[in-house]
C-alpha cells in the first residue's frame, strides 16, 4: 500500500495505462479521419493509397495498444512475427509498392 489515499501501486499503474490507451486511440482516430477526409478530395486512382495508409495507421495503433497493455512485451517480440509475415506474403508487399508507385507517379505528373 502507498501513502497517498491508500491506493495500491497497481491501481496507479492501471490509471496511467488507461490514459496512454486513450491518447493512442485518439491519435489513431484523428490520423485515420484526416486520411478519410483527404481521400474524398483526390482522384479515384489514389483511393487505394489512402486505404493502405489508413490500414497502416490502424495497425500501428493496435501495436502500440498491445505494447501499452503488456508491459513485459518488447518491440522486438512484435517486429519478428511482422517481418516473418512480410517475407512469407511478399506478393502483398509488392502490391503495396505498386499502389504507392502509382500514387507517386500521379502526384509528380500533376506538377
Amino acid at each position: 500500500m502507498t501513502e497517498d489515499h491508500g491506493f495500491p501501486e497497481s491501481f496507479a499503474f492501471s490509471i496511467a495505462v488507461h490514459q496512454d490507451y486513450i491518447v493512442a486511440r485518439v491519435a489513431g482516430e484523428a490520423a485515420v479521419s484526416v486520411l478519410v477526409v483527404d481521400a474524398t478530395w483526390v482522384p479515384p486512382v489514389l483511393v487505394p493509397f489512402f486505404v493502405t495508409a489508413a490500414t497502416l495507421v490502424a495497425a500501428a495503433v493496435l501495436t502500440l495498444l498491445v505494447l501499452i497493455a503488456e508491459p513485459a512485451g518488447t518491440v522486438r517480440g512484435l517486429v519478428r512475427p511482422c517481418l516473418y509475415l512480410v517475407a512469407r506474403r511478399w506478393y502483398l508487399a509488392a502490391a503495396n509498392l505498386v499502389v504507392l508507385g502509382v500514387a507517386v507517379t500521379i502526384i509528380w505528373s500533376r506538377r
